[in-house]
């Protein structure tokens, strides 16, 4: 009980949590990008390869 109370009252790791958490949305941020950077890219590159099929006479 006493280290729940002494972890209410002091601050010292008040920064380090804001840190953490604002590195967390960071990362969450990064992830979402990313994510969708890459369906991007997917539907970019099937696109392409349906280009390059129909001009090449669809070779296998």
């Amino acid at each position: 009980m006493q280290l729940v109370h002494r972890f209410i009252v002091e601050e010292h790791g008040a920064e380090t949590v804001e840190y953490a958490l604002v590195l967390g949305l960071i990362g969450l941020a990064a992830i979402a990008g990313l994510t969708s950077a890459g369906s991007a890219i997917t539907s970019w590159w099937n696109k392409l390869g349906v280009l390059v099929s129909s001009e090449t006479g669809s070779m296998p």
